[in-house]
C-alpha cells in the first residue's frame, strides 16, 4: 500500500482554511451535490410516502 500524498489531516485543515476564506463555497458545493442526484432523492421520498400511505390504509380500513 502507498503512502498518501496528503493526509487527512491536512486535507480537512486546507478546507477548514478554504471556509474561513469563502463561506460561499460551501453553499456552491453542497448544491453542486444536491444537483447531482435530484432524480434519486425524489424516488426515496416517494418510496417513504408511499409506505407511510400504505400504512395508514391499513389503519383507516381498520377503523372504517
Amino acid at each position: 500500500m502507498t503512502k498518501p500524498l496528503v493526509s487527512r489531516e491536512e486535507i480537512k485543515d486546507a478546507i477548514r482554511e478554504m471556509l474561513t476564506e469563502d463561506p460561499g463555497i460551501f453553499k456552491g458545493v453542497v448544491k453542486e451535490v444536491l444537483e447531482d442526484a435530484p432524480e434519486a432523492r425524489r424516488e426515496r421520498i416517494r418510496k417513504i410516502v408511499m409506505e407511510d400511505f400504505k400504512e395508514l390504509d391499513k389503519v383507516f380500513r381498520a377503523l372504517a
